[in-house]
Formats: C-alpha cells, structure tokens, sequence
C-alpha cells in the first residue's frame, strides 16, 4: 500500500473534504497533518502532497526522504521545489491547476474594506458606538495595478465597475489587455505617486524579489492604500514597516507574509494601519475540491498506475 501524506491542512479544511473518498483506499493509505511533520515522520512517505507554497522542499530537505517518490503539487510549481535536484532523484512533481480568480474576489473585498472603514465600524458598533470617521468613494479614485495578468486584469475590471481610473506597470513586454482597454502603462515611481490604491499581481521572482522599496513607498499621497495579495517578498519588509510606522496617513492591506503562519514577532502584525488577511486568496471549497485535489487524486492515481500525469519536469 502506498503511503501518502497531506501537510499543512491549516484548519483541518482539506481534510474535512468528500472527494477523498474518490482515493482507492486499498491502493492508497492517506494521513493528513495541520502542520509540517517531522522529517522522521515525513522520511515513511513515498508521496507528500503540499499545498501551494506553505513548505518549501530544497535539496537539502528532499535529500533527508529517501522514500519519497512523488511530491503532488496543489498549483503550478513556483518555487516550492527544487525541481532539478528532484528531476536527478526521479522524484514525479505533479501539478494541478491554479486558483481561478478567487484572488483577485479578495482583493476586490480588501479595497473596499478599507476603503468603507469596514472592520473599524464593525468594532465601533460593536463598541456601543456609531459614526466615527469618513468612507472613501471609488468613483473617480485611481487605481494602480503592477502586473495585468490573469489576476491583475481582473481587478482592473472590478476598478472599472466603480469608474476607477486604472493605471499599470509591468516589466515592459507588450499586454494586449491594456491595449484593448487602453490603460495607461506608467514607471513604477510615477505609478505610487500618482495612485490612491495600489495593487500587487505580480509573480516573485529574481526580477520583483524587493522591486518595491522604501524610494516607492515614500512617494505615495495621504490616503494611498496598498494591497498585496501576490507575495510578500516583492516589497522590501523592513522598508514597508518603516513606512507604515512613519506615515499613519497611509493603509496596508496584506494577504501574504515573509512567514507564513505569520509570526507573532512579526511587527507588521499589530500596526493599526493594516488590514491582514491570513493567505486565503485561494482558499475556497471549489478551488480545493476542483482545481486542486480533484487533479490531485487524478495525478496520483495515474503516476501509480504508470500513464501520463500533469508533471511539472
């Protein structure tokens, strides 16, 4: 029978699914594990199944599972893997496909959030208290997007549905989706300066590890909200907690973090000018069941079996 692990289930959500009863349980022995095994305990698994990038398996780490046949990947690989030592070892990397567009649905809810004073009247409600301070309208506001991809040009679209005036950068190659809708494409300095929210789809890279530094924070107005639901280390964390620290007349709205569980030392985590979100861009039943561990299950199966796979080598 072969052994199979799931790690990270943060909230036992994975776990409390249906669809792993489409697992041939005389085939397939499955344990599921909320946090990140021992390697003692991970080194008896010929298959690990990790969601997005919650563990990163270096060479370091898969040279210590001399079991380890098959890593199933919940996305696409980016960067959890060390795919070329893997690829040296025969170890399968699987993959699946992304998360919709349920990302940019959290962005979306995060502007507006802070946007509506949302939590801080729900508190004050709750508080015995009414009115307090000023919402902000959309209308007329301006929206800065680094990176109109897939989820990037979905946010456009929200900021267009409130009459927002979208701006972008990118890394400079050609997007046919700010051609077709003839957003202007700025420098990343004029883009913080003149935005009153900034959004961050980008992928992380060598190219954007720290693209966005204290010089871009320190150009945003009063009022500016930034939001990143990409990935933490495309702004410099030092520099992004200066700025919030320095400048109360500015907001933050994060879904990602340098570590993640975030870290109670984390100073970011109790600043009263950040919105913080704990990394649920794709966390929805339909993404987990059908985009994720339906192709999952399919991956296995069929690597066991020895036909094709979606394979990420």
């Amino acid at each position: 029978m072969l052994k199979i692990a799931l790690i990270d289930d943060y909230g036992n959500l994975a776990s409390g699914l249906k669809i792993w009863d489409q697992l041939d349980a005389s085939r397939f022995n499955l344990d599921f594990y909320d946090h990140l095994p021992s390697i003692n305990v991970l080194k008896e698994y010929a298959v690990i199944i990790i969601i997005r990038e919650r563990t990163v398996f270096t060479k370091t780490v898969l040279a210590q599972l001399p079991h380890l046949k098959h890593l199933a990947l919940t996305g696409r690989a980016s960067g959890q893997v060390d795919l070329s030592y893997a690829k040296e070892q025969n170890i399968a990397i699987s993959i699946t496909k992304g998360s919709r567009t349920t990302t940019a649905e959290l962005t979306a809810a995060l502007i507006l959030a802070g946007a509506k004073n949302i939590i801080a009247n729900h508190l004050a409600v709750q508080a015995g208290n009414w009115h307090n301070a000023f919402a902000r309208e959309l209308n007329g506001s301006v929206l800065g997007i680094l990176g109109l991809g897939r989820l990037g040009s979905k946010v456009a679209d929200f900021g267009t549905l409130f009459n927002m005036h979208v701006i972008s950068w990118d890394s400079g190659r050609e997007n046919s989706y700010a051609e077709k809708h003839h957003i202007q494409r700025l420098p990343l300095a004029e883009l913080f300066n003149r935005s009153d929210f900034i959004s961050i789809h980008l992928r992380l890279n060598e190219a954007t590890q720290n693209l966005i530094t204290y010089k871009h924070l320190s150009l945003m107005k009063p009022q500016t909200m930034l939001i990143n639901t990409s990935r933490a280390h495309i702004i410099d964390q030092n520099d992004l907690y200066t700025i919030l620290t320095e400048r109360t007349d500015i907001t933050a709205a994060l879904d990602v973090y340098n570590e993640e569980p975030i870290q109670k030392t984390n100073p970011l985590r109790t600043l009263p000018n950040v919105i913080h979100s704990p990394h649920t861009g794709y966390v929805t039943q339909k993404v987990y069941e059908e985009d994720f561990f339906n192709n999952v299950i399919t991956n296995i199966e069929n690597w066991a079996a020895g036909k094709p796979y979606s394979s990420a080598l």
